[in-house]
């Protein structure tokens, strides 16, 4: 079984994916945008 890396980067889109299992997933940013999300987000 050949092992596969743990991120790769799609050279035509310049997205970054995580191997999570047996899949790959869009890797995110580790920390999340903190702007207020006002009265008609909530």
């Amino acid at each position: 079984m050949e092992q596969l890396e743990k991120f790769i980067t799609d050279e035509r889109t310049g997205l970054k994916y995580e191997l999570c299992g047996d899949y790959y997933i869009i890797a995110g940013e580790d920390e999340p945008d903190h702007e207020p999300i006002g009265i008609w987000g909530q």
